[in-house]
């Protein structure tokens, strides 16, 4: 078998590139699609993420307008909610191996505006779903641990499905009630369980939020208390010190879903979003997102181990991770140039190596060996940035933070096996593939 993979000829082409081989022998090149469907109904629907269990089934999540988006299951028990609730609802889909059937798929949403951004399955099927509402969002139990709209116009949400998409485990709101200005909003981005877990897992929850009081907790306490953006915590948020106070944050939701056993903010006084998260067997939680200047100073806290200690410049993505209880940082550091550059999914593998993808628009994204970032990497690649400035990145980040290789371009995969599964196009001119 001679290794290769795909490389775009043009905007509009994609060709196929592999490597040495012996010329005298036929070549035969067969690129197969496993499936590919479409999942709609006749209005608008998205997908925005998804997940695969140990079978190989395939949930999917996001944002389903149609009154006709295609539910069902193929259990005796009917799907949570067969109808949709208001104009536009989450949803959740389980498709089969092979993709030619569905397993169950349900709407999940009120009677107002509805979406659903991350979707994380355990052992034994569960989904866990995180995302946003507009209120009146399906709450179980009666005494979950936000029952009611905390008073944002939007809101997190996170819920937990049984195995055969019957029944809500458990849902609840997840966000704060006091902002800066009227308009201001909380949401959950990212969702993810314990590597290994088999059953009644933690869900492990990434979100932005602008409210002063968005509920933290922890023993010890958890590593920031407040949102940066403001000046004083709980009521009284007139007293924000910037005019856009986001912060991302960070929580462990209970098996049980009566609240967090851990929950911080985790931002400096400009703007910052959580964008995705991955957990380890130890609980060490890993986030990526963003942090800019807007309104503030970009300040998220870096580590004195930090691979990238210095803000590159308009907005970056930014690589944390945290120890099991949410008390400490054990690495932080930007990722990003001058540009507007973007953490957009972390994956880990059995090394407990940190795998973050994403974009940038810089066309000074930190190279390996840069020294105007003091960045060094245990295994450096060429760049390969797009003359336009916009493209993918893939950073690798060893267990204490330090970088093991930087690249960004625009074609070739690289894959880390599950549990970090991670594909993500960098450059034509290299494919790893770790062991």
């Amino acid at each position: 078998m001679i290794g290769g993979g795909f490389v775009r000829l043009k905007h509009d082409q994609i060709g196929v590139q592999v490597a040495a081989y012996d010329r005298k022998r036929a070549l035969i090149i067969d690129p197969t699609i496993t499936y590919s469907t479409y999942l709609s109904g006749s209005s608008l629907d998205i997908v925005n993420w998804s997940a695969i269990d140990n079978a190989g089934d395939h949930y999917l999540t996001g944002l389903a307008c149609s009154g006709d988006f295609p539910v069902g299951t193929i259990s005796s028990n009917p799907e949570y909610q067969a109808s949709p609730g208001g104009a536009c609802d989450a949803f959740v889909t389980v498709l089969n191996p092979s993709g030619t059937g569905i397993i169950y798929s349900t709407y999940l949403g009120g009677n107002q505006f509805d979406q659903a951004f991350g979707i994380a399955v355990d052992g034994s099927g569960a989904a866990y779903v995180v995302g946003e509402t507009a209120g009146n969002f399906p709450i179980a139990p009666a005494n979950a641990f936000q029952s009611t709209n905390p008073g944002l116009p939007i809101e997190g949400f996170v819920a937990k499905l049984s195995s055969d998409g019957s029944a809500l485990v458990y849902s609840s709101y997840l966000g704060g009630s006091s902002v800066f200005a009227p308009g201001f909003q909380d949401r959950a981005f990212g969702v993810a369980v314990k590597a290994g877990c088999g059953s009644n897992c933690n869900a492990y929850i990434v979100g932005q939020t602008t409210a002063c009081d968005f509920p933290t907790a922890g023993v010890p306490p958890p590593v920031q208390s407040k949102n940066a953006g403001y000046s004083q915590s709980g009521a009284g948020c007139a007293s924000s010190i910037t005019t856009n106070p986001f912060d991302a944050y960070v929580a462990e939701f209970s098996s049980d879903g009566t609240g967090p056993v851990y929950s911080t903010y985790l931002g400096g006084q400009g703007g910052d979003f959580g964008g995705a998260i991955a957990v380890d067997s130890a609980g060490n939680a890993f986030v990526t997102g963003l942090s800019d200047k807007s309104g503030g100073p970009a300040d998220l806290t870096t580590s004195a181990n930090a691979a990238q200690p210095n803000f590159g410049g308009t907005a970056d993505a930014f690589a944390v991770k945290l120890n099991s209880t949410g008390s400490q940082i054990l690495y932080s550091t930007f990722l990003g140039g001058r540009g507007y550059d973007v953490g957009q999914d972390i994956a880990l593998d059995s090394a407990g190596d940190a795998y973050v993808s994403g974009y940038t628009y810089s066309l000074d994204f930190p190279a390996c060996g840069s020294a105007a970032n003091n960045i060094t990497c245990a295994n450096p690649v060429v760049e390969n940035v797009s003359p336009t400035g916009f493209t993918g990145f893939l950073a690798e980040l060893n267990p204490n933070g330090g970088f093991v290789f930087l690249s960004s371009g625009s074609e070739t995969q690289i894959d880390v096996p599950r549990p970090a599964s991670l594909w993500m196009s960098i450059s034509p001119s290299w494919r790893r593939t770790m062991p």
